[in-house]
């Protein structure tokens, strides 16, 4: 898809970046702005809070960033640290850190959320990479930057494809807010849960099994991650029996008690793929006994809080890969409520979940987007209406 977006860019003028930029240098020189307002720019493209040691050191250097600057790191271009202040929310930044800003007067040729978009592509980041190539310390500059030639589509279009691309990015945004909302939200009523209700232990709930793929079927190698997901392995599994796997169907469960206690986190997960998987003989595979009043989503949500991690560090035994083994896991106590009110909580996890696909699919969209628009923008170059 970049391919074609290189291709389209070239049916435009090219200009180099000099014409519409100037470098921004307003010093922190009164310390009118304290360490709180520090920021640094991650491979997001994000402005974050600066992990760097303040302690002692002079801010009077540091660069004022304010609403509609650039800002990167020079010696991180490469990687994607750039990040462009929309906020009116002051802050500052290394005096390392490159500050620019589209020139006065060039608001209607160049958007500056247009040229955001062409230095978000990978084709750039290759770029920078190429310049840098053979370098003892590879800096990018502002002069260096200026010298990147630039594709101008008319301003229109410049304003349609920016349009478009805030659209998705806000719906992102707003499912990604709702996810954490959401989930925040279950994790509360789990919390008043068990203030409410009995606290079981969930032993007489589960119900191991071994089921091997013993007929030898071609499935998936898959593992769990420390966001508790079933994800495809990282193993090598060329000269793997798969015979020797256990298989996981939809609704099932998977615990591996393997360095909980150094990772502070219980791997757990709920299968919701649509077909079998197959993991690691070394997992416990099982299932809940539904019949019983608990539901088998409940059951996992339970084990998503930190708060059951650091349970699960607490019970891990004393080697070196501080295991928690099944029996102790066994022992855990979780709140047992009504089913009806399990279903509720599960119900907002779910709506979280589409709340999360939605961002997914808007985020895969939007990779499309860039090709897309430039086509309209060819289009409308060349006169063609659709």
């Amino acid at each position: 898809m970049e391919n074609e977006f290189d291709v389209l860019m070239e049916s435009f003028p090219k200009r180099k970046l000099r014409d519409f930029i100037e470098p921004i240098n307003k010093r922190n020189s009164h310390l009118q702005y304290g360490p709180e307002l520090i920021e640094g720019v991650n491979n997001l493209g994000e402005f974050v809070p600066t992990k760097a040691q303040i302690e002692n050191v002079d801010m009077r250097p540091y660069k004022l960033v304010e609403k509609g600057d650039f800002v990167y790191n020079p010696s991180r271009l490469s990687i994607g640290s750039l990040a462009y202040r929309r906020n009116g929310k002051k802050c500052i930044v290394s005096h390392l850190y490159v500050v620019f800003r589209i020139k006065p007067g060039f608001s209607n040729v160049l958007l500056s959320e247009f040229l955001l978009l062409y230095f978000r592509r990978n084709e750039f980041n290759r770029m920078v990479d190429y310049h840098n190539y053979g370098s003892q310390r590879a800096e990018f500059g502002f002069k260096d930057i200026g010298e990147f030639k630039i594709p101008l589509p008319p301003i229109e279009v410049q304003r349609a494809y920016v349009k478009a691309y805030q659209g998705l990015t806000t719906l992102i945004e707003q499912n990604e807010s709702l996810v954490k909302e959401l989930e925040k939200t279950a994790q509360a009523c789990i919390v008043e849960c068990r203030e409410k209700w009995p606290m079981v232990e969930i032993r007489p709930y589960l119900s191991s099994f071994e089921r091997k793929n013993t007929d030898g079927r071609d499935l998936p190698f898959m593992g769990i991650n420390r966001d508790k997901e079933i994800v495809p392995t990282t193993a090598n599994t060329e000269d793997i029996n798969p015979k020797k796997y256990l298989v996981l169907e939809k609704g099932e469960l998977v615990f591996s008690g393997m360095q909980t206690g150094r990772d502070i986190c219980i791997r757990i997960a709920l299968s919701k793929f649509s077909s079998p998987v197959l993991l690691s003989p070394a997992y416990t595979t099982f299932k809940v006994k539904e019949e019983k009043g608990l539901l088998s989503e409940y059951l996992f949500l339970n084990f998503k809080s930190n708060e059951m991690d650091r349970l699960g560090w607490f019970k891990s035994d004393s080697s070196v890969r501080a295991n928690l083994d099944w029996e102790r896991f066994c022992e855990i106590k979780i709140p047992l409520p009504p089913i009806e009110v399990q279903r509720a909580i599960v119900a907002l996890y779910r709506c979280a979940e589409e709340a999360r696909k939605i961002a997914s699919e808007a985020k895969e969209l939007l990779k499309k987007a860039c090709p897309a628009m430039v086509q309209s923008a060819a289009h409308h170059k060349t006169g063609v209406i659709q």
